[in-house]
């Protein structure tokens, strides 16, 4: 799959199990800062998706990881669990 916007494009592989739910998006189009932050490395980012449940009308993941792997293995720099979701959300007003 690829993802275009403005001049940025990236390419990834989606992986979905025998249900059809997406457990996986890979891409390796994501580069790593040097500790002094003057080159980039392009290195293999994922995020690993589980534990489907349904919300309302909707099955969604309610587990994520988002990982780099370096040469020294994969590293997990977040952790995400969906608790709950609300979606067309009218404005309060309210800052």
């Amino acid at each position: 799959m690829v993802f275009r916007r403005g001049a940025y494009t990236v390419r990834a592989t989606l992986q979905f199990n025998d249900r059809g739910e997406l457990v996986d998006f890979v891409s390796d189009d994501r580069s790593r800062a040097s500790s002094d932050g003057k080159t980039f490395t392009h290195e293999r980012w994922s995020t690993p998706l589980s534990e489907y449940r349904g919300f309302g009308a909707r099955k969604l993941s309610t587990h994520g990881k988002t990982l780099t792997h370096s040469p020294q293995g994969a590293f997990a720099y977040g952790e995400f669990e969906l608790l709950g979701i609300e979606h067309n959300v009218e404005p309060s007003g309210q800052d």
